[in-house]
């Protein structure tokens, strides 16, 4: 289900990149329908996730922004804009 190729990084983009995408797909089966929905959009489009706002993916995904919080809460981040801000880290280095 992985969109992205291994790549060799070093050990911290290794380890968030484990903890932004495999980390979601290790959790797939504990995800409510909504939630799997979002996190099969992150899975498919990193880049553009990493660019939207909460307000954008919550009308592209019919969902609302209450509910991305609290996915991304029980994925132990604080909120959306944390994550993104670390899924846009992953983005950028891969692209080089």
């Amino acid at each position: 289900m992985n969109t992205y190729k291994k790549f060799e990084m070093g050990d911290q983009m290794e380890y968030l990149a484990e903890n932004l995408i495999y980390g979601i797909e290790c959790s797939m089966d504990k995800f409510t329908k909504t939630e799997e929905e979002l996190a099969n959009y992150i899975l498919q489009r990193p880049e553009e996730v990493s660019q939207f706002t909460i307000s954008q993916i919550a009308k592209k995904l019919h969902i609302s922004p209450a509910t991305i919080t609290r996915f991304f809460q029980k994925l132990a981040f604080s909120g959306f804009n944390e994550f993104r801000h670390e899924l846009k880290r992953f983005v950028d280095a891969i692209q080089k």
